[in-house]
């Protein structure tokens, strides 16, 4: 058992589904935007672009998260008869936020089926659902 707490157990259709996922059926889920930084001169860059991108990014979701606790969840004992969603205490922003650069617009196809190729982790932990 995980000393983590328990939120509440897994319903009908959340067992079904989660099920698929086991035998891939199905897979991930992407929640992704396309940001565009204006130039800014032609002056030397400090800080890498990804690392801005997540400075940027990591305030807002972390409150996200904090406004929203059912984002921070993840499963207990998948494969038993009787999983159960449990509440992260925290969520580590850089085990969340993923950036990527792309340099043309077919190439945000080619990251989203990436990732949509990813199954669940449902025994990792350390990153939400």
């Amino acid at each position: 058992m995980s000393p983590l707490t328990v939120v509440r157990p897994m319903g009908n259709l959340e067992r079904y589904s989660m099920s698929r996922s086991n035998v891939d059926f199905h897979y991930n889920v992407v929640v992704g935007i396309r940001l565009q930084q204006q130039p800014q001169g032609s002056g030397p860059q400090t800080t890498p672009q990804d690392v801005k991108w997540f400075e940027l990014l990591a305030g807002p979701l972390a409150w996200l998260v904090q406004k929203h606790p059912s984002l921070s969840v993840v499963v207990d004992d998948h494969l038993s008869p009787h999983p159960a969603f449990l509440r992260m205490p925290s969520v580590n922003m850089s085990k969340v936020i993923r950036v990527t650069t792309i340099q043309h617009s077919n190439d945000v196809t080619k990251v989203l089926e990436e990732e949509h190729a990813k199954p669940f982790e449902f025994t990792d932990h350390s990153i939400p659902l």
